[in-house]
């Protein structure tokens, strides 16, 4: 992808413009606004292009127009947002005010200096506008280096930080152009790569200088009555919008579509499963058939007892979303014949839990030394699928020394399969928790247990549910660290951090082995509300050789495309696994796109000496996908997966299909709940075709991938 660099900031904002979105009742103007700004000041205290704010907001402009006035009003309440081109135009001149006011934008061209220095070209799906706001962003950093943050949007930087006299190197490497050794473009088709560097050069060693407001406005004027959004767009923007938030909530976990709301409930219960509970119907649905009963794995016997907040866990049933959890007490009675009869009673609210455990916050009135539980696993339309587990006897001590902090369920590196080159961090939530604080750091924390943040602090997110997708790739030569911190309503700690697990992924160290590379059916997780790091819903787990995983939930064709050298070359894996395009298909991208890209792995691939094995894309349900996530299918889903699978095919790989789809063609039910994404039991389907076929793949020879 011909970009300014980064590309994978848009990512995180398009999911950010989904939530902001996605209930109007509760974000405000000021509230966008105000997500603006901390969003565009968290870019600039990191590597990320700055440019990328603007460039991911005109994306949503040119697709969807500028929301208030012409977008779709069941996704936004007209004039209570600002304008899109509004927050295009803010976003770029925060972007030009931390150059020093040496980079500008107008309309599709970047200036520095006042000087026109590249008009970029389209490519793909980036327009010139979004690349020159890229392009911008990456040129930004290189004056910000030298001149700083400008004091005054309207006047330049004209004293270099160092009191020396700026000098500006301008260089070419293949596509790439760089600015005193920083990438600030890869030219695409059309980009005079000469003339660009030539005026890049001569710009940098000009007068410091800047257009007007008024002239940047006159261009951007321009710019938009030329290209702007077209009302006849309209329709196939509406479809599209429903797959960028659905796409986003695969991508981050699905209580990001809650992201926006606020929760009432206080015992963990994630809003938007229960929301997409209730759209889903019954009727004519056959009642599931009751599978084997969870079993609790956590005891607490009289000789060591819980105490005032006991964490419960259990087994996984398979076909389970979400578990009902009965809190008991044991009444003693005798019947009519004066024999002595037992029976359980609730004394607390059933509990919903989303995850094999659970921490209870056990009520004042509760007093006694010994309570009971069992648990039973639900559906996403709340129905049994196993019976209830066993009654569990707990023994409490109420009085023993206690100390609050999420209890973590993602542990990493300790078997097949349990590398993530994007980790996902899961925690049992915390009673009362509105947010969490999750902290990524690259030594251990010198307060292990405490409430500040570590200066060993790297990355933070702060999600809303006990579950944070890692939006950037982890790799390095030591381990890397995350641990979680609950927050109240006022954001103020709930206990201490969790303690802090380790994960690595060392690429000096992986040089030569096999590496699985594609979306969230190679990332892992399903059943909707299981991530990656439940392993039992990733392929991996059940090879019979070791890999490495540097899949990335949420991925279409093209964005594996873009995101292939910087996450795959270092690691010189011998052999990749690919499995990519579902995303892409399931959203009507013409399976011809998607076979280009699949070329355009293969190329990349063979040129570095890595020999691709790709598999054989599995069929969609789309009423169990549209059950889930409420998200259409396009209609041609069939023909466009056959016609890629024909491709695939040609080339060197593994047919997973086999008895995958039932008597419709669709995905069977029992391999994936939500109608794309497998669950163990299709996950072993994938396993065990690869490792069936994985003996002869290694035989073949070199020829073999002409």
């Amino acid at each position: 992808m011909s970009l300014g660099g980064n590309a994978d900031v848009l990512d995180i904002l398009l999911g950010s413009v989904a939530v902001n979105y996605i209930d109007n009742e509760f974000v405000t103007m000021d509230q966008e606004k105000q997500a603006d700004a901390t969003g565009f000041n968290v870019f600039k205290n990191t590597a990320y292009n700055v440019g990328g704010a603007a460039s991911s907001m005109q994306y949503v402009y040119e697709q969807y127009g500028e929301l208030w006035q012409e977008g779709f009003k069941r996704i936004i309440s007209p004039n209570n947002h600002p304008q899109m081109s509004s927050r295009i135009e803010k976003l770029a001149g925060r972007m030009s005010l931390w150059s020093g006011n040496h980079v500008q934008v107008g309309g599709n061209t970047v200036y520095v200096n006042a000087q026109p220095v590249v008009t970029p070209a389209v490519s793909g799906t980036y327009s010139s506008r979004r690349r020159a706001f890229l392009v911008a962003g990456n040129l930004a950093r290189a004056t910000h280096d030298v001149y700083g943050e400008a004091t005054k949007d309207d006047k330049v930087g004209t004293e270099a930080m160092n009191k020396k006299q700026p000098s500006w190197k301008v260089s070419s490497r293949g596509d790439d152009v760089y600015v005193n050794g920083l990438r600030v473009m890869t030219c695409a088709d059309g980009d005079n790569q000469p003339v660009i560097v030539k005026n890049i050069q001569s710009a940098l060693e000009a007068k410091p200088a800047m257009l007007s407001k008024k002239e940047i406005q006159k261009q951007n004027k321009a710019w938009t009555q030329k290209y702007g959004y077209k009302k006849q767009k309209k329709e196939k923007m509406r479809k599209q919008i429903a797959f960028v938030t659905a796409l986003m909530a695969l991508t981050l976990g699905v209580g990001i579509l809650a992201g926006a709301r606020q929760s009432t409930d206080s015992h963990g219960v994630d809003v938007a499963l229960e929301e997409a509970r209730q759209h889903v119907t019954t009727d004519g649905d056959d009642v599931p058939a009751l599978r084997e009963k969870p079993q609790v794995t956590l005891h607490y016997p009289a000789t060591d007892p819980a105490d005032a907040h006991p964490i419960l866990r259990w087994s996984r049933v398979d076909g389970a979303v979400m578990y009902d959890v009965q809190i008991l007490k044991k009444e003693e009675e005798k019947d009519a014949d004066g024999k002595p009869s037992t029976s359980y009673e609730p004394f607390m609210d059933d509990q919903k839990a989303y995850t094999t455990g659970l921490e209870l916050d056990l009520p004042d009135t509760f007093l006694g030394q010994v309570f009971y539980w069992r648990v039973r696993g639900l559906d996403l339309k709340g129905r049994p699928v196993s019976e209830f587990s066993d009654v569990e006897e707990v023994h409490v001590d109420i009085f023993q020394p206690f100390t609050e902090k999420p209890t973590p369920l993602s542990f990493f590196n300790q078997g097949p399969g349990q590398t993530l080159l994007y980790p996902v961090y899961d925690w049992i939530a915390v009673p009362g928790a509105a947010k969490y604080e999750v902290e990524i750091l690259n030594d251990l924390p010198e307060d292990p247990n405490g409430t500040a943040p570590s200066i060993h602090r790297i990355d933070s997110y702060t999600p809303q549910y006990a579950q944070q997708y890692d939006q950037k790739a982890r790799m390095g030569d030591k381990p890397f660290y995350w641990r979680v911190l609950a927050l109240d309503g006022a954001g103020n700690p709930i206990g201490g951090y969790s303690d802090a697990l380790p994960f690595e992924l060392d690429p000096a160290a992986e040089q030569g082995v096999v590496a699985i590379f594609g979306d969230s059916i190679s990332h892992g997780g399903g059943s909707i509300s299981y991530s990656p790091t439940d392993w039992d819903f990733s392929y991996a787990s059940y090879l019979m050789f070791p890999t490495i995983n540097l899949a990335q939930s949420g991925d279409t064709s093209a964005m594996g495309v873009e995101r292939f050298d910087r996450d795959v070359l270092p690691f010189k894996p011998s052999y990749v696994i690919i499995l990519i395009g579902s995303n892409s298909l399931r959203a009507g991208v013409p399976a011809g796109e998607v076979i280009a890209d699949l070329r355009t792995l293969k190329k990349k691939c063979l040129s570095h000496g890595i020999k691709p094995v790709f598999l054989t894309i599995p069929p969609l349900n789309p009423k169990n996908i549209k059950a889930a996530f409420d998200q259409d299918t396009a209609d041609d889903w069939r023909s466009a997966i056959a016609e890629v699978n024909d491709y695939i095919d040609t080339q060197v790989h593994i047919d997973i299909t086999p008895g995958m789809a039932d008597s419709h063609g669709e995905l069977k039910t029992e391999l994936a709940l939500d109608g794309l994404h497998l669950d163990p039991p299709g996950k072993k389907m994938m396993a065990a075709a690869i490792n069936n076929a994985w003996a002869s793949i290694t035989e073949l020879p070199d020829s073999a991938w002409e």
